[in-house]
């Protein structure tokens, strides 16, 4: 049954019904040494090639037969005969996936998955290590940088973190304008985060540092050069972003202007009696001087 496996995979309907014949007509007529010989070989083989030409051989003898020598067989009928047999008389049809772009998309949602978790760790690390008391993640403005997340803490000091899920993400980073002409970036101090293991130090460009994720915790495997990486181009790249940041929040209060949003605290205290309610912090408590009005 070699044969019959392996032509069900690589020799198509035809090449298996060919080597079906052969064995039927072996089964139910006599057949000479030769045939015999031909017909074992096609059997035998391991090459779907080498069965083709043998039983192309083997029917070509077989209808070259006449009548006074017991007559020839019909390939045909002997195909009908191999269904009588309970041999399938055409291959099985694989099921094949309904749309293969549905694939992909799955593959995207979940390198999608783990780049939000990075970002989420990444505004924690900058939160709570790197004592950031502003932070923005995947925020655009005109300038054309989309940083992953970057935060600005004291003497308006940022930092950048990059967060990437692949190797292949990491390379392509290279090739942003932005990346080119890293004077032009965002970010006083820069980082890349990724799994451990997946971006080597040498490939880091040169002053940044590299976060690595391993379960839960985020260690810095490598530091950042001590060198101000942003300029005054950079400077105000930032700033556009903060003011396209600051327009989204006035859009979405509207009619309240900034100003009175950004003092809702101190009218929580007027509205309240004279106190903040419960789990406000009181301004000259709040550990973050941003949000002191």
């Amino acid at each position: 049954m070699r044969i019959l496996d392996l032509t069900r995979n690589d020799c198509g309907a035809g090449g298996w019904r060919e080597v079906a014949v052969a064995r039927v007509v072996r089964a139910f007529r006599p057949a000479s040494k030769s045939e015999n010989k031909i017909a074992s070989a096609a059997e035998s083989t391991t090459s779907a090639a080498e069965a083709r030409n043998w039983t192309d051989v083997f029917t070509a003898g077989l209808k070259a037969r006449t009548t006074s020598t017991g007559g020839y067989i019909n390939p045909g009928i002997a195909v009908a005969r191999v269904a009588e047999l309970a041999l399938p008389a055409t291959l099985p049809i694989l099921p094949k996936p309904r749309n293969s772009s549905y694939n992909s998309s799955m593959m995207r949602a979940s390198s999608e998955a783990r780049h939000a978790q990075l970002v989420e760790r990444a505004v924690e690390w900058l939160r709570y290590t790197c004592r950031c008391g502003i932070i923005l993640s995947e925020q655009s403005c005109a300038s054309g940088e989309v940083p992953d997340v970057i935060g600005w803490k004291g003497s308006s000091h940022s930092v950048l973190v990059e967060c990437k899920v692949s190797h292949s993400d990491f390379l392509a980073d290279a090739n942003k304008p932005f990346r080119l002409k890293p004077e032009e970036g965002l970010g006083s101090r820069r980082f890349y985060m990724a799994p451990a293991g997946l971006i080597a130090r040498e490939e880091l460009p040169k002053y940044w540092g590299l976060l690595e994720c391993k379960g839960r915790q985020v260690q810095m495997s490598v530091k950042p050069g001590k060198q101000d990486l942003r300029s005054a181009v950079g400077l105000m790249k930032e700033m556009n972003l903060l003011l396209a940041s600051l327009r989204r929040v006035e859009v979405r209060i509207e009619p309240q202007t900034i100003t009175e949003f950004l003092k809702w605290k101190n009218r929580l205290a007027e509205y309240n009696g004279g106190r903040l309610p419960e789990g406000i912090t009181a301004p000259d408590e709040e550990q973050n001087h941003y949000l002191v009005t």
